[in-house]
């Protein structure tokens, strides 16, 4: 919504430069440590995420396990978010007709997120997709 009170005190439309860095780390075999962040100069802008999960063989290949993040910019606005992730796993062979989609990898993830300058709860969910290198 482009009116609403929340994006009054927004600064205009601006041109930046946005960066990205991600590690994703293996520690042992059965565990994925990540970490993101974003960072943009248009709104002065930073969001990260750090993840950490586990992959039990029982269900399948995903590793599973929470999730933080955190956005903030110069206006103010802060929002964070908790929550739990499966990451790394790809469609079931029934689903991935096609060659490419059958090397396509996903991460669903949902949980608790908190605006604090409108101190309003709500929920999130995500889902991200990839082809290896």
């Amino acid at each position: 919504m482009l009116d609403s009170p929340g994006t009054k005190r927004l600064p205009s439309p601006q041109i930046g430069v946005r960066a990205q860095a991600e590690l994703w780390a293996r520690p042992t075999e059965s565990t994925l440590l990540t970490t993101t962040l974003i960072a943009g100069t248009a709104r002065w802008s930073a969001w990260g995420r750090v993840s950490w999960g586990i992959r039990l063989p029982d269900l399948g290949e995903a590793y599973l396990g929470p999730e933080a993040a955190l956005y903030a910019d110069r206006t103010g606005y802060r929002k964070w978010s908790l929550g739990l992730h499966a990451t790394d796993f790809g469609l079931p062979p029934l689903i991935a007709a096609p060659p490419a989609l059958s090397e396509m990898r996903f991460r669903v993830s949902a949980g608790w997120v908190y605006e604090e300058q409108i101190r309003r709860p709500g929920i999130y969910g995500t889902v991200t997709a990839w082809l290896p290198l």
